[in-house]
């Protein structure tokens, strides 16, 4: 398996214009592209493997901390994956993104099936 390469942190947050500001002043992280994602501009939304029929709206910043992307998400109205997440757990780690070259794929996979992953 080759070396292993993070692409992306991903932090779930309640208010993501505050949240850009708190990373920007304290620790420089920034600046941020911020992003609208709606009914308007997605199409085939699904939740838990479900078409989402009702209105939905989540925002997402980007900025880079060197070579990772650094991403905050907000829900802000109607079904996301988001804001279950915030409920059960509250502000914090989403998610990991990681570089996966096609010939470890499988390999990689199977790692993470058998731990549950």
């Amino acid at each position: 398996m080759s070396k292993r390469e993070i692409v992306q942190l991903c932090i779930a947050v309640r208010d993501i214009e505050k949240s850009m500001e708190r990373y920007w002043k304290v620790l420089g992280i920034g600046p941020w592209d911020v992003y609208t994602f709606s009914q308007e501009t997605v199409r085939d939304f699904t939740l838990h493997g479900q078409p989402v029929k009702q209105p939905f709206k989540f925002m997402l910043a980007v900025t880079m901390l060197g070579d990772i992307q650094f991403e905050l998400i907000q829900p802000v109205d109607g079904p996301t994956l988001y804001e279950g997440f915030l409920k059960e757990k509250g502000e914090g780690f989403h998610h990991i993104k990681e570089k996966v070259n096609d010939d470890d794929i499988e390999e990689t996979l199977e790692k993470f099936k058998q731990k549950g992953i």
